[in-house]
């Protein structure tokens, strides 16, 4: 029944298309119309979260870590090594995702061991993705006799994996981000009074809006988000993109 009807449906294309050699060659040509881009953008991500909480003395560490199991793989094989970096930790020579609650732990100790009547939280979140990239975000968060936090925002390119760039997003200048940060600061404790005073860090992709890492009170870099309307006309896009990274 099954193939009477692939038949049926076959038939029909060769009246519309003419001979079988001109199907074939009507859907070479179709299949040939889908870049390879196209095709590894659809790889999807998936995570596992890995967490730790130890306590030693009057210090503490804990931690929740979205590492990624499926996904583009060469984007997966950065994101991976960005995560160590968060962590602190060498990256091993061949990383997979069952190392992290061993790599999670040694970040632990490494902390624990020098840590005086202080507290880490470490939270790396997968969040937010699309057909053309990834991003992750980590938030480290310090306490002592005060609370330092630091913020990075990641966003990873499917077609070959390389973290973008703040200039393969934004068209203008960095003056004119330094506005649009200053206008998306809302209640931020800054030390900068004016939006020259910014500096600009890395920049990534969350729904809806536009984070850029840059300076604050008690922050080793804190996220400046700015709302997708506001970025809009500065950022580089295409027609016929089907997510917010179009490549440099």
């Amino acid at each position: 029944m099954v193939f009477r009807s692939l038949n049926r449906i076959f038939a029909a294309v060769k009246e519309i298309v003419g001979t079988y050699s001109a199907v074939f060659s009507f859907l070479l040509t179709l299949l040939a119309s889908i870049s390879p881009v196209h095709l590894q953008a659809q790889e999807y991500f998936d995570v596992q979260t890995f967490s730790c909480k130890e306590t030693l003395g009057a210090s503490s560490y804990r931690a929740n870590v979205d590492v990624p199991t499926e996904g583009d793989r060469a984007a997966v094989r950065n994101v991976k090594k960005w995560i160590c970096e968060m962590l602190e930790v060498p990256v091993p020579a061949n990383l997979d995702h069952a190392d992290f609650p061993h790599l999670i732990d040694r970040s632990c100790k490494e902390y624990l061991k020098s840590a005086d009547r202080s507290a880490r939280k470490v939270e790396i979140v997968w969040s937010f993705e699309d057909p053309t990239c990834v991003t992750f975000m980590a938030t480290i968060s310090d306490k002592d006799s005060v609370l330092w936090t630091t913020t990075d925002c990641a966003s990873f390119s499917k077609s070959d994996g390389h973290r973008i760039r703040v200039d393969e997003i934004f068209t203008c200048n960095e003056q004119q981000i330094k506005q649009l940060m200053w206008a998306a600061r809302d209640d931020m404790k800054l030390d900068a009074h004016r939006a020259e005073s910014l500096f600009v860090g890395d920049a990534g992709f969350i729904d809806g809006a536009i984070i850029v890492i840059g300076p604050a009170q008690n922050s080793g870099g804190a996220p400046f988000v700015i709302p997708y309307p506001d970025a809009e006309p500065y950022l580089r896009k295409s027609p016929d993109a089907t997510g917010y990274y179009i490549g440099p």
